[in-house]
């Protein structure tokens, strides 16, 4: 009896494109996958975080991220009455939102308006049905030009918490014997879809790496890029007038990238909290991600005018947090055991206190 393959709808539409187009790069591929306006794997649904979805999250852990965020952001705004702005982008459903404004104290929640960048429809309507309904000083935009169209430049603070490990990347491959990179594509196998190389030499790097350096990779060391995350944050920088823009994620600088015992770069799949064993299987059905550059989206921000403040693992940075609002207010910080429990969760380095960073950067 012979084996047919069932191949999905989304799946049936990038091999169309391959047909049409050729080889298709891991940038066209991820796009199609994670963000088709149907069937895109973050389009279908907004349940992946938590237990009972594929990955877990700071913000799926409990509100006390949000808490704690919160009171740095008060902090920060109570220096300058003139910052008026929270802007988050990449809001999911809403919930880190709700919990940042519940705790923010009402005479800057007061004075505050919360904009939220939100490209997608499907999105943007589960976090108005959540938060519309307990704020009175939440708005939405489809992209930074809209709202700078809308109200000018950010003056307040910009924040992201696992936005820049979203977006599309570029995938690459160091060739020994031609000393050179040579991107990764997607092509059409006999039972779906394969990785390929694209025709010509890349040049993910420029001219950043010594010669030595390269020459002491070994053959097929494999890396991702994101010019898309690093437009972004570009985007972002440019659109603060005054203030901090702050991102959260998992990420290395360029040193960690070229690391030779990390040969395989670091593009993943997650199914059902698992690694899923082939990121190109069941476009849609998997989130699919890939470490930040660190180094990039720092110069993306410098760049633009913006002056470094911290990277830094996320466990430093929501303990100095915690720490700095517990003396402020100790009777409102007195944890209760469950809350305790999150902290540990958020903060230690076994668990995701060192597996994220927070990276700070601002304009006075």
């Amino acid at each position: 009896m012979a084996w047919t393959t069932v191949v999905s709808e989304l799946q049936q539409i990038i091999r169309n494109e391959i047909d049409a187009s050729g080889p298709m790069s891991f940038r066209r591929f991820m796009e199609l996958a994670l963000y088709h306006p149907k069937l895109g794997y973050y389009e279908k649904s907004l349940t992946q975080t938590g237990r009972e979805g594929d990955f877990f999250t700071s913000v799926s852990v409990g509100a006390l991220f949000g808490k704690l965020l919160a009171s740095r952001f008060a902090e920060w705004l109570a220096e300058d009455e003139s910052l008026t702005r929270i802007v988050e982008a990449g809001a999911h459903d809403g919930t880190l939102a709700r919990d940042v404004l519940e705790t923010l104290p009402k005479e800057i929640r007061d004075r505050i308006v919360y904009c939220i960048i939100e490209p997608s429809v499907t999105r943007r309507a589960r976090q108005q049905a959540m938060l519309m309904k307990l704020f009175n000083n939440v708005s939405w935009f489809a992209s930074w030009e809209e709202l700078q169209s809308e109200c000018g430049r950010v003056r307040g603070i910009i924040h992201s918490n696992e936005l820049l490990d979203a977006f599309p990347v570029e995938a690459y491959e160091w060739s020994r014997s031609e000393g050179a990179w040579r991107e990764r594509g997607v092509c059409k196998g006999e039972n779906g879809l394969v990785e390929c190389l694209l025709q010509g030499a890349a040049n993910p790097f420029g001219n950043s790496i010594p010669e030595k350096l390269l020459g002491l990779l070994p053959n097929g060391f494999r890396v991702e890029k994101s010019a898309m995350a690093s437009e972004w944050h570009s985007k972002a920088a440019k659109a603060l007038e005054r203030g901090r823009l702050v991102s959260i994620d998992y990420g290395d600088r360029l040193e960690e990238q070229l690391d030779p015992g990390r040969a395989q770069g670091t593009l993943r799949g997650y199914r059902k909290h698992r690694l899923a064993v082939d990121v190109l299987a069941d476009p849609g059905e998997q989130d699919i991600t890939a470490h930040v550059d660190w180094s990039e989206i720092e110069a993306a921000g410098e760049s633009a005018g913006l002056r470094p403040i911290e990277l830094e693992k996320q466990g430093l940075f929501l303990t100095r947090a915690f720490k700095d609002a517990f003396e402020r207010s100790p009777e409102e910080w007195n944890l209760n055991p469950k809350e305790v429990r999150m902290f540990q969760t958020l903060t230690q380095p076994d668990q995701l206190g060192s597996r994220f960073q927070v990276l700070v950067q601002e304009r006075r």
